[in-house]
């Protein structure tokens, strides 16, 4: 049930962007959705965990099998000593993992082959030096190495992982297996092949409004999630570029390849084109900061979202963006 009014309101919320996805006019799906496992492959620092949030909401609303595939915490370094890695599933049984309509996580391509139903595969890329720029600061905000440490060495001693949308793409999960010209071709028949939405961190808004109409979800109400607090820095800016020049050269040309494309959705899953947003008549309200009744997500009609939420956000000085 959506919330009543009288829980709508959000008192003592500071200053935010909350933006509104809606649906896009002139497009068909040419899949039933309902009868595919959505797969999202998570790329460490590419917006995700907002898209993560977003995807588990709509699977709860909807009644639907989620999950979030996290590492096991047994053993754990602690984080000056941790290495990066992908998400390892040996511990989980194809049962398991076959018993969830959405499954996310930093995990490399190919759980598919492990599930009993057609699959929809989904995912985010991103600008590898911005990318790289957000791992390293995402580093700093927890004390895990100084403005001083050589990024060179946190790659070279596998803190961080060279090539890291290349290999995950390609379906590598061992860090140190070497990441060649044949991992990049690997990596775009891939995203040729299987992934019916391949968006870019940068038209984050583009991505949404497609699996929004793909998917058949509502309208999406959300503000950014995991922001670093590092205020920016040329100096530690130059350093990280020179780095991605050297370690991120294939990464690179998978990005250009994904942002060369027109839109984010392959051409047999989404006929038609694309035209003006539509509002819809629900709104899915997920922000970590613009909440109903303390809830991490709520479904609200979209005229108690428009006469009773984007007021009170503007009332404490936020705005709301429909985009």
């Amino acid at each position: 049930m959506p919330p009543t009014a009288e829980e709508l309101p959000i008192p003592g919320i500071a200053p935010v962007r909350l933006k509104l996805a809606t649906r896009l006019a002139g497009l068909r799906p040419m899949i039933d959705p309902a009868r595919q496992t959505i797969i999202f492959t998570h790329v460490p620092k590419t917006g995700g965990t907002t898209l993560d949030h977003i995807m588990h909401a709509m699977a709860a609303i909807g009644r639907k099998r989620g999950r979030r595939l996290t590492f096991q915490r047994e053993g754990v370094p602690p984080p000056h000593a941790r290495t990066q890695q992908f998400l390892s599933l040996d511990h989980l049984s194809d049962d398991q993992l076959s018993d969830c309509d959405y499954l996310s996580g930093h995990f490399p391509f190919g759980i598919h082959h492990r599930l009993k139903r057609p699959c929809l595969y989904v995912t985010l890329l991103r600008d590898p030096i911005a990318r790289l720029l957000s791992n390293v600061r995402f580093g700093l905000d927890r004390g895990r190495w100084t403005k001083a440490t050589s990024i060179d060495s946190l790659i070279e001693e596998g803190r961080l992982i060279d090539n890291l949308q290349t290999r995950q793409i390609a379906g590598i999960g061992d860090r140190a297996t070497p990441c060649t010209a044949a991992t990049l071709a690997t990596a775009l028949d891939n995203l040729r092949s299987h992934y019916a939405v391949v968006g870019i961190t940068e038209r984050f808004d583009e991505t949404l409004k497609a699996l929004i109409t793909l998917l058949d979800w509502p309208d999406i109400a959300y503000s950014d999630r995991q922001v670093s607090r590092t205020p920016s820095d040329p100096e530690l800016e130059a350093r990280v570029r020179a780095v991605a020049e050297r370690y991120f050269a294939l990464d690179m040309e998978l990005y250009a390849f994904a942002s060369a494309r027109p839109v984010p959705w392959r051409d047999d899953v989404l006929n038609g084109t694309p035209g003006a947003n539509v509002r819809q008549g629900s709104v899915l309200l997920t922000s970590p900061v613009v909440t109903c009744n303390n809830r991490p997500f709520a479904l609200l009609p979209a005229s108690s979202f428009d006469t009773q939420i984007c007021p009170a956000v503007r009332q404490q000085g936020g705005e709301v963006l429909f985009v």
